[in-house]
């Protein structure tokens, strides 16, 4: 068992599921997210997000960017 608070891995599904069930292409994701191409680029290849990138996902996944 893993003590990890925080699995990238698993973030990136995350992120990838509501990319393909919301129909978003990247492009989309980083202007309704405010984010770079190659942050997301970043995310979706399982490395570690920054704390404003993380919140700024959380806040588009949640509904708060449309």
């Amino acid at each position: 068992m893993s003590d990890a608070l925080f699995d990238p891995g698993q973030f990136r599904a995350m992120v990838a599921y509501q990319m393909r069930a919301r129909g978003k292409s990247q492009h989309q994701v980083c202007g309704e997210a405010g984010l770079t191409r190659a942050t997301l680029c970043r995310v979706l290849a399982g490395k570690s997000p920054s704390v404003e990138t993380y919140l700024r996902i959380k806040r588009w996944i949640e509904g708060g960017a449309s």
